[in-house]
C-alpha cells in the first residue's frame, strides 16, 4: 500500500488555486489599503493642530513601524583598546 499521493496530485483537487489569496492576506491588503488611503486622511487632519512635541512623540511612535528599533548591545574587551583617527578624505595609492 503506498503513502501519500503521487506526484502532482493533491488530496484535494478542487482545492485553492495555486496563487490565490486565502482570507487573512486579502484582509490584511484591505487594512493596508485603508490605512494608506482613508486612515492617511484621517491621521493628517487629526496631528495638523498638534503641540511641535506632540507631533514629534507621535511621528516617532508611527516611524517605529517603518524603521524599527535597533537593539543596544554591550561589547565587553580585557586588555588595551587602541583607537585611531582614519581619514577617508586623504587619497592613497591602491
Amino acid at each position: 500500500m503506498a503513502k501519500g499521493f503521487q506526484k502532482g496530485q493533491s488530496g484535494n483537487p478542487a482545492g485553492r488555486p495555486r496563487g490565490a489569496k486565502d482570507h487573512r492576506t486579502r484582509a490584511w491588503e484591505e487594512l493596508g489599503d485603508w490605512l494608506l488611503g482613508e486612515g492617511a486622511e484621517k491621521y493628517l487632519k487629526m496631528i495638523k493642530d498638534l503641540s511641535e512635541e506632540k507631533f514629534a512623540q507621535r511621528y516617532e511612535a508611527l516611524l517605529e513601524y517603518f524603521k524599527p528599533k535597533h537593539q543596544r548591545t554591550e561589547i565587553k574587551h580585557e586588555g588595551d583598546i587602541e583607537f585611531r583617527h582614519v581619514d577617508y578624505t586623504e587619497k592613497t595609492d591602491d
